[in-house]
Protein backbone atom coordinates (compact mmCIF):
# COMPACT_ATOMS: atom_id res chain seq x y z
CA UNK A 1 0.00 0.00 0.00
CA UNK A 2 1.29 3.45 -0.94
CA UNK A 3 0.71 5.81 1.24
CA UNK A 4 1.68 9.84 1.27
CA UNK A 5 2.26 12.04 3.86
CA UNK A 6 1.30 15.71 4.30
CA UNK A 7 2.82 17.99 7.13
CA UNK A 8 0.77 19.31 9.70
CA UNK A 9 3.14 20.43 11.37
CA UNK A 10 6.76 21.07 12.06
CA UNK A 11 7.23 18.09 13.74
CA UNK A 12 4.08 15.50 12.93
CA UNK A 13 3.56 14.26 9.14
CA UNK A 14 -0.11 12.67 9.03
CA UNK A 15 -0.59 9.76 6.27
CA UNK A 16 -3.28 10.06 3.45
CA UNK A 17 -5.13 6.86 2.74
CA UNK A 18 -5.64 6.79 -0.91
CA UNK A 19 -6.96 3.53 -1.29
CA UNK A 20 -10.20 2.96 -3.65
CA UNK A 21 -12.94 3.81 -2.22
CA UNK A 22 -15.96 1.27 -1.94
CA UNK A 23 -18.21 0.34 -4.86
CA UNK A 24 -21.51 2.80 -3.27
CA UNK A 25 -19.66 5.55 -1.26
CA UNK A 26 -18.80 8.82 -3.60
CA UNK A 27 -15.49 10.51 -3.54
CA UNK A 28 -15.14 13.84 -3.25
CA UNK A 29 -13.17 14.43 -6.05
CA UNK A 30 -16.92 13.15 -7.60
CA UNK A 31 -18.66 15.75 -5.65
CA UNK A 32 -15.88 17.94 -6.95
CA UNK A 33 -16.31 17.29 -10.33
CA UNK A 34 -20.27 16.87 -10.06
CA UNK A 35 -20.07 20.58 -8.50
CA UNK A 36 -17.94 21.58 -11.00
CA UNK A 37 -20.10 20.24 -13.76
CA UNK A 38 -23.47 21.30 -12.49
CA UNK A 39 -21.89 24.67 -11.92
CA UNK A 40 -20.59 24.38 -15.84
CA UNK A 41 -24.21 23.71 -16.97
CA UNK A 42 -26.06 26.33 -14.83
CA UNK A 43 -23.15 29.43 -16.01
CA UNK A 44 -24.28 27.37 -19.95
CA UNK A 45 -27.81 27.98 -19.06
CA UNK A 46 -27.14 31.30 -17.54
CA UNK A 47 -25.52 32.33 -20.84
CA UNK A 48 -28.11 30.70 -23.09
CA UNK A 49 -30.83 32.51 -21.38
CA UNK A 50 -28.57 35.96 -20.97
CA UNK A 51 -28.30 35.37 -25.03
CA UNK A 52 -32.06 34.77 -25.49
CA UNK A 53 -32.74 37.71 -23.65
CA UNK A 54 -30.59 39.86 -25.28
CA UNK A 55 -31.83 38.82 -28.74
CA UNK A 56 -34.99 39.49 -27.42
CA UNK A 57 -34.22 42.73 -26.79
CA UNK A 58 -32.41 43.26 -30.08
CA UNK A 59 -35.20 41.54 -31.80
CA UNK A 60 -37.56 44.10 -29.11
CA UNK A 61 -35.69 47.32 -30.78
CA UNK A 62 -35.56 46.34 -34.22
CA UNK A 63 -39.51 46.11 -34.10
CA UNK A 64 -39.94 49.08 -32.72
CA UNK A 65 -37.49 50.66 -34.69
CA UNK A 66 -39.31 49.22 -37.51
CA UNK A 67 -42.37 51.10 -35.85
CA UNK A 68 -40.82 53.96 -35.50
CA UNK A 69 -39.94 54.07 -39.40
CA UNK A 70 -43.51 53.01 -39.95
CA UNK A 71 -44.62 55.91 -37.93
CA UNK A 72 -42.33 58.40 -39.94
CA UNK A 73 -43.64 56.96 -43.15
CA UNK A 74 -46.85 57.98 -42.36
CA UNK A 75 -46.37 61.20 -40.47
CA UNK A 76 -44.27 62.44 -43.71
CA UNK A 77 -47.37 61.14 -45.88
CA UNK A 78 -49.86 63.01 -43.51
CA UNK A 79 -47.50 65.64 -43.90
CA UNK A 80 -47.13 65.41 -47.77
CA UNK A 81 -51.02 64.75 -48.08
CA UNK A 82 -51.51 68.44 -46.04
CA UNK A 83 -48.65 70.36 -48.35
CA UNK A 84 -50.29 69.12 -51.31
CA UNK A 85 -53.59 70.46 -50.26
CA UNK A 86 -52.11 73.69 -49.05
CA UNK A 87 -50.52 73.83 -52.12
CA UNK A 88 -53.84 73.50 -54.58
CA UNK A 89 -55.88 75.78 -51.87
CA UNK A 90 -53.07 78.03 -52.57
CA UNK A 91 -52.56 77.71 -56.13
CA UNK A 92 -56.51 77.64 -56.51
CA UNK A 93 -56.69 80.88 -54.61
CA UNK A 94 -54.25 82.34 -56.84
CA UNK A 95 -56.21 80.94 -59.69
CA UNK A 96 -59.05 83.15 -58.75
CA UNK A 97 -57.18 86.20 -57.84
CA UNK A 98 -55.76 86.11 -60.90
CA UNK A 99 -59.57 85.51 -62.78
CA UNK A 100 -60.74 88.16 -60.60
CA UNK A 101 -57.68 91.15 -61.45
CA UNK A 102 -58.43 89.88 -64.93
CA UNK A 103 -61.63 90.41 -64.97
CA UNK A 104 -61.03 94.00 -63.49
CA UNK A 105 -58.33 94.75 -66.07
CA UNK A 106 -60.58 93.56 -68.72
CA UNK A 107 -63.35 96.23 -67.27
CA UNK A 108 -60.76 98.60 -66.73
CA UNK A 109 -59.64 98.45 -69.93
CA UNK A 110 -62.84 98.71 -71.54
CA UNK A 111 -64.18 102.27 -69.71
CA UNK A 112 -60.56 103.35 -70.47
CA UNK A 113 -61.28 102.71 -74.26
CA UNK A 114 -64.71 104.25 -73.72
CA UNK A 115 -63.23 107.10 -71.90
CA UNK A 116 -60.52 107.59 -74.62
CA UNK A 117 -63.01 107.27 -77.24
CA UNK A 118 -64.96 110.01 -75.70
CA UNK A 119 -61.48 112.38 -75.15
CA UNK A 120 -60.88 111.84 -78.61
CA UNK A 121 -64.86 112.58 -80.18
CA UNK A 122 -64.23 115.27 -77.53
CA UNK A 123 -60.64 117.03 -78.84
CA UNK A 124 -61.79 116.00 -82.46
CA UNK A 125 -64.88 118.16 -81.94
CA UNK A 126 -62.69 120.81 -80.45
CA UNK A 127 -60.41 120.44 -83.28
CA UNK A 128 -63.02 120.96 -85.85
CA UNK A 129 -64.28 123.94 -83.92
CA UNK A 130 -61.34 125.93 -84.18
CA UNK A 131 -60.99 124.87 -88.39
CA UNK A 132 -64.08 125.71 -89.06
CA UNK A 133 -63.91 129.15 -86.79
CA UNK A 134 -65.17 132.22 -88.44
CA UNK A 135 -68.06 130.96 -90.47
CA UNK A 136 -71.60 131.91 -90.84
CA UNK A 137 -72.88 131.83 -87.41
CA UNK A 138 -76.80 130.79 -88.10
CA UNK A 139 -79.80 131.62 -85.32
CA UNK A 140 -83.62 131.43 -85.50
CA UNK A 141 -85.45 133.87 -85.35
CA UNK A 142 -89.32 133.39 -85.60
CA UNK A 143 -88.25 130.40 -87.28
CA UNK A 144 -86.56 131.62 -89.91
CA UNK A 145 -82.72 130.98 -90.20
CA UNK A 146 -80.75 134.26 -89.73
CA UNK A 147 -77.25 134.77 -90.53
CA UNK A 148 -76.11 136.69 -87.43
CA UNK A 149 -72.41 136.63 -88.36
CA UNK A 150 -70.51 136.85 -92.09
CA UNK A 151 -67.23 135.33 -92.67
CA UNK A 152 -65.08 137.25 -94.84
CA UNK A 153 -63.90 135.05 -97.97
CA UNK A 154 -62.03 136.66 -100.46
CA UNK A 155 -63.58 135.68 -104.23
CA UNK A 156 -61.21 134.51 -106.18
CA UNK A 157 -61.31 131.68 -108.60
CA UNK A 158 -60.10 127.90 -107.46
CA UNK A 159 -60.14 125.21 -109.89
CA UNK A 160 -61.23 122.02 -108.51
CA UNK A 161 -58.61 119.35 -107.63
CA UNK A 162 -59.97 115.81 -108.71
CA UNK A 163 -58.17 113.77 -105.81
CA UNK A 164 -57.44 109.84 -106.78
CA UNK A 165 -59.23 107.92 -104.03
CA UNK A 166 -56.78 106.48 -101.06
CA UNK A 167 -58.05 103.11 -101.86
CA UNK A 168 -59.09 101.61 -105.56
CA UNK A 169 -63.07 100.53 -106.07
CA UNK A 170 -62.47 96.54 -106.15
CA UNK A 171 -63.30 95.19 -109.78
CA UNK A 172 -66.29 92.35 -109.90
CA UNK A 173 -64.11 90.19 -110.05
CA UNK A 174 -62.50 90.51 -106.71
CA UNK A 175 -66.23 91.68 -105.39
CA UNK A 176 -67.09 87.74 -106.35
CA UNK A 177 -63.57 86.81 -105.06
CA UNK A 178 -64.66 88.12 -101.47
CA UNK A 179 -67.93 86.81 -101.83
CA UNK A 180 -66.79 83.37 -102.21
CA UNK A 181 -64.03 83.33 -99.71
CA UNK A 182 -66.95 84.86 -96.90
CA UNK A 183 -69.10 81.96 -97.84
CA UNK A 184 -66.33 79.46 -96.74
CA UNK A 185 -68.20 77.50 -93.75
CA UNK A 186 -65.28 75.60 -92.08
CA UNK A 187 -63.33 78.30 -89.56
CA UNK A 188 -60.13 76.43 -90.04
CA UNK A 189 -59.84 76.43 -94.07
CA UNK A 190 -56.88 78.25 -95.43
CA UNK A 191 -57.44 81.02 -97.23
CA UNK A 192 -54.07 82.73 -98.23
CA UNK A 193 -50.33 83.26 -96.73
CA UNK A 194 -48.52 86.41 -96.14
CA UNK A 195 -45.42 86.84 -97.43
CA UNK A 196 -43.56 85.66 -94.43
CA UNK A 197 -45.77 82.28 -94.94
CA UNK A 198 -48.19 82.89 -92.11
CA UNK A 199 -51.10 81.10 -92.92
CA UNK A 200 -54.37 83.01 -92.48
CA UNK A 201 -57.65 81.16 -92.15
CA UNK A 202 -61.38 81.56 -92.41
CA UNK A 203 -61.78 82.43 -89.09
CA UNK A 204 -58.99 85.15 -89.64
CA UNK A 205 -61.20 86.73 -92.74
CA UNK A 206 -63.88 86.60 -90.45
CA UNK A 207 -62.34 89.19 -88.14
CA UNK A 208 -62.50 91.54 -91.28
CA UNK A 209 -66.15 90.48 -92.91
CA UNK A 210 -67.98 87.88 -90.42
CA UNK A 211 -70.33 85.38 -92.49
CA UNK A 212 -73.59 86.87 -91.19
CA UNK A 213 -75.23 90.40 -91.62
CA UNK A 214 -73.57 92.75 -89.14
CA UNK A 215 -74.85 96.49 -88.75
CA UNK A 216 -72.28 98.87 -90.19
CA UNK A 217 -69.87 100.08 -87.83
CA UNK A 218 -69.92 96.97 -85.77
CA UNK A 219 -68.10 94.44 -87.53
CA UNK A 220 -65.38 92.53 -85.08
CA UNK A 221 -61.60 94.06 -84.22
CA UNK A 222 -59.17 93.02 -86.43
CA UNK A 223 -56.75 89.93 -84.86
CA UNK A 224 -53.05 89.86 -84.84
CA UNK A 225 -52.70 87.66 -87.40
CA UNK A 226 -54.35 90.15 -89.85
CA UNK A 227 -52.64 93.30 -89.24
CA UNK A 228 -49.17 91.58 -88.86
CA UNK A 229 -50.01 90.19 -92.64
CA UNK A 230 -51.03 93.22 -93.65
CA UNK A 231 -47.85 94.77 -92.68
CA UNK A 232 -45.28 92.17 -93.80
CA UNK A 233 -47.10 92.31 -97.13
CA UNK A 234 -46.80 95.93 -97.59
CA UNK A 235 -42.63 95.71 -96.38
CA UNK A 236 -42.18 93.23 -98.78
CA UNK A 237 -43.40 94.92 -101.75
CA UNK A 238 -42.02 98.19 -100.70
CA UNK A 239 -38.58 96.77 -100.53
CA UNK A 240 -38.86 94.45 -103.65
CA UNK A 241 -39.61 98.37 -105.39
CA UNK A 242 -36.74 99.60 -103.72
CA UNK A 243 -34.50 96.95 -105.10
CA UNK A 244 -33.68 95.50 -101.38
CA UNK A 245 -32.29 91.62 -102.13
CA UNK A 246 -31.78 90.48 -98.54
CA UNK A 247 -27.79 89.76 -97.40
CA UNK A 248 -25.44 90.64 -94.72
CA UNK A 249 -24.55 93.74 -96.15
CA UNK A 250 -27.85 95.22 -97.01
CA UNK A 251 -30.59 96.78 -95.33
CA UNK A 252 -34.12 97.09 -96.19
CA UNK A 253 -35.88 100.21 -96.50
CA UNK A 254 -39.25 98.93 -94.50
CA UNK A 255 -39.60 96.89 -91.79
CA UNK A 256 -42.53 95.65 -89.51
CA UNK A 257 -42.05 94.23 -86.12
CA UNK A 258 -45.27 91.74 -85.36
CA UNK A 259 -47.47 93.04 -82.86
CA UNK A 260 -46.58 90.97 -79.94
CA UNK A 261 -43.36 93.16 -79.56
CA UNK A 262 -45.46 95.64 -76.82
CA UNK A 263 -46.41 92.43 -75.02
CA UNK A 264 -42.91 91.39 -74.64
CA UNK A 265 -41.39 94.72 -73.83
CA UNK A 266 -44.08 95.37 -71.42
CA UNK A 267 -43.41 91.96 -69.61
CA UNK A 268 -39.58 91.61 -70.15
CA UNK A 269 -38.30 95.44 -70.78
CA UNK A 270 -37.32 96.46 -73.77
CA UNK A 271 -34.60 94.14 -73.99
CA UNK A 272 -36.71 91.47 -74.82
CA UNK A 273 -36.82 92.27 -77.81
CA UNK A 274 -33.18 92.86 -78.69
CA UNK A 275 -32.64 89.97 -81.21
CA UNK A 276 -35.15 91.05 -82.87
CA UNK A 277 -33.46 93.15 -85.48
CA UNK A 278 -30.72 91.16 -86.25
CA UNK A 279 -33.64 88.87 -87.74
CA UNK A 280 -34.56 91.65 -89.61
CA UNK A 281 -31.72 93.11 -90.80
CA UNK A 282 -31.42 96.62 -88.87
CA UNK A 283 -29.25 96.03 -86.25
CA UNK A 284 -27.59 98.37 -84.38
CA UNK A 285 -26.16 101.07 -87.06
CA UNK A 286 -27.99 99.44 -89.89
CA UNK A 287 -30.97 100.99 -88.95
CA UNK A 288 -29.87 104.47 -89.92
CA UNK A 289 -29.80 103.27 -93.56
CA UNK A 290 -33.97 102.08 -93.08
CA UNK A 291 -36.39 104.51 -94.18
CA UNK A 292 -39.45 103.67 -92.07
CA UNK A 293 -39.96 100.71 -89.33
CA UNK A 294 -43.56 100.24 -88.66
CA UNK A 295 -44.54 98.88 -84.42
CA UNK A 296 -48.21 97.91 -84.52
CA UNK A 297 -49.48 98.34 -81.26
CA UNK A 298 -52.36 96.33 -79.89
CA UNK A 299 -52.67 96.99 -76.36
CA UNK A 300 -55.10 94.62 -75.62
CA UNK A 301 -58.36 96.89 -76.29
CA UNK A 302 -57.15 98.85 -78.98
CA UNK A 303 -54.99 99.06 -82.28
CA UNK A 304 -52.90 102.46 -82.99
CA UNK A 305 -49.69 103.03 -85.00
CA UNK A 306 -45.98 103.36 -83.40
CA UNK A 307 -43.17 104.46 -86.52
CA UNK A 308 -40.09 105.18 -86.55
CA UNK A 309 -38.03 107.20 -89.25
CA UNK A 310 -34.53 106.46 -88.85
CA UNK A 311 -34.26 108.48 -92.52
CA UNK A 312 -35.08 111.63 -91.14
CA UNK A 313 -34.76 110.65 -87.59
CA UNK A 314 -38.55 111.25 -86.67
CA UNK A 315 -40.96 109.21 -84.34
CA UNK A 316 -44.92 109.43 -84.77
CA UNK A 317 -47.56 108.08 -83.29
CA UNK A 318 -50.99 107.67 -84.91
CA UNK A 319 -53.83 106.97 -82.65
CA UNK A 320 -57.47 106.91 -84.23
CA UNK A 321 -59.45 107.60 -80.93
CA UNK A 322 -57.19 110.42 -80.50
CA UNK A 323 -56.33 113.21 -82.78
CA UNK A 324 -52.90 114.57 -80.89
CA UNK A 325 -51.73 110.94 -80.12
CA UNK A 326 -48.62 111.84 -80.79
CA UNK A 327 -48.60 112.85 -76.44
CA UNK A 328 -48.95 109.56 -76.09
CA UNK A 329 -45.57 109.55 -73.68
CA UNK A 330 -45.81 105.46 -72.90
CA UNK A 331 -45.28 104.86 -76.53
CA UNK A 332 -42.67 107.84 -77.98
CA UNK A 333 -40.54 106.43 -74.96
CA UNK A 334 -40.56 103.04 -75.94
CA UNK A 335 -39.73 104.02 -78.85
CA UNK A 336 -36.44 106.41 -77.49
CA UNK A 337 -35.68 103.43 -75.37
CA UNK A 338 -35.45 100.82 -78.13
CA UNK A 339 -33.34 103.43 -80.38
CA UNK A 340 -31.02 103.65 -77.29
CA UNK A 341 -30.85 99.71 -77.24
CA UNK A 342 -29.86 99.73 -80.32
CA UNK A 343 -27.94 102.33 -81.22
CA UNK A 344 -25.77 102.63 -78.08
CA UNK A 345 -23.38 105.77 -77.51
CA UNK A 346 -24.23 106.93 -80.82
CA UNK A 347 -27.91 107.56 -80.05
CA UNK A 348 -28.69 111.33 -79.54
CA UNK A 349 -31.93 112.18 -77.92
CA UNK A 350 -32.24 115.67 -78.97
CA UNK A 351 -31.29 114.51 -82.81
CA UNK A 352 -34.63 112.50 -82.89
CA UNK A 353 -37.76 114.32 -83.19
CA UNK A 354 -41.43 113.38 -82.42
CA UNK A 355 -43.94 114.96 -85.52
CA UNK A 356 -47.48 115.78 -84.96
CA UNK A 357 -48.72 113.73 -87.24
CA UNK A 358 -52.52 112.95 -86.89
CA UNK A 359 -54.62 110.06 -87.89
CA UNK A 360 -58.53 110.37 -89.26
CA UNK A 361 -60.52 109.21 -86.79
CA UNK A 362 -62.99 106.50 -86.01
CA UNK A 363 -66.47 106.91 -85.47
CA UNK A 364 -67.20 103.91 -83.76
CA UNK A 365 -65.22 101.30 -81.24
CA UNK A 366 -64.32 98.50 -83.63
CA UNK A 367 -61.90 99.89 -86.60
CA UNK A 368 -58.99 100.84 -85.23
CA UNK A 369 -57.09 98.13 -86.65
CA UNK A 370 -58.34 99.40 -90.14
CA UNK A 371 -56.84 102.57 -89.16
CA UNK A 372 -53.95 101.50 -87.88
CA UNK A 373 -52.98 99.64 -91.12
CA UNK A 374 -54.46 102.68 -93.10
CA UNK A 375 -51.94 104.92 -91.72
CA UNK A 376 -49.16 102.80 -92.24
CA UNK A 377 -50.07 102.43 -95.98
CA UNK A 378 -49.99 106.51 -96.33
CA UNK A 379 -47.12 106.96 -94.30
CA UNK A 380 -45.00 104.60 -96.87
CA UNK A 381 -46.63 106.53 -99.67
CA UNK A 382 -45.28 109.79 -98.54
CA UNK A 383 -48.06 111.01 -97.19
CA UNK A 384 -47.41 113.72 -94.40
CA UNK A 385 -50.83 113.51 -92.91
CA UNK A 386 -52.76 110.44 -93.19
CA UNK A 387 -55.88 112.32 -91.46
CA UNK A 388 -55.99 113.87 -94.68
CA UNK A 389 -56.07 110.56 -97.56
CA UNK A 390 -59.14 108.46 -95.63
CA UNK A 391 -61.72 108.76 -93.18
CA UNK A 392 -64.13 106.74 -91.30
CA UNK A 393 -66.86 106.30 -94.43
CA UNK A 394 -63.80 104.60 -96.19
CA UNK A 395 -63.61 101.95 -93.75
CA UNK A 396 -66.33 99.34 -95.61
CA UNK A 397 -64.45 99.23 -98.63
CA UNK A 398 -61.23 98.97 -96.64
CA UNK A 399 -62.63 95.92 -94.98
CA UNK A 400 -63.43 94.05 -98.37
CA UNK A 401 -59.74 95.71 -100.04
CA UNK A 402 -58.45 94.07 -97.09
CA UNK A 403 -59.62 90.20 -97.41
CA UNK A 404 -59.36 90.60 -101.32
CA UNK A 405 -55.42 92.29 -100.45
CA UNK A 406 -55.14 88.88 -98.58
CA UNK A 407 -56.34 86.44 -100.75
CA UNK A 408 -54.16 88.27 -103.80
CA UNK A 409 -51.37 87.33 -101.68
CA UNK A 410 -50.32 90.85 -100.76
CA UNK A 411 -49.75 94.12 -102.96
CA UNK A 412 -48.64 92.50 -106.53
CA UNK A 413 -51.06 92.00 -109.35
CA UNK A 414 -54.19 94.08 -108.93
CA UNK A 415 -52.86 95.57 -105.96
CA UNK A 416 -49.72 96.70 -106.86
CA UNK A 417 -48.41 99.74 -105.23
Amino acid sequence: MRRLYRAHGPLSVRPIDLSPPTANTPTKEDTDLLASMLRDVDYQVQEEQEEAKLRQQQENARRQKAEERLREQEALKEARKAKEEKDAAIKAAKAEKKKRLNAKARQLEREASQKSLEEGMAEYHAWLATVTKGLDEIKLVDGKEVVVKEREVEKEVVKPVVKPPFLPTLSEEWEQKVVEALAVKTESSIMGKSMEGVELSRKDLARLLPRGKMLAGHEPWLNDEVVNAWYANLCARLNEKAGYVKSPTTTPKFVAYGSQWLKTATEKGIIGIQTWSRRKGIKNEKLLKAERIFFPVNSGSHWTLLTISPANKSIEYLDSLRPQGYREKRYIDLARQWLKMELGPKYNDSEWTVFETTSSQQNNSNDCGVFACLNGLALSRGFKDPSLEFGADDIPLARRYFVANLLNGGFTGDFDL
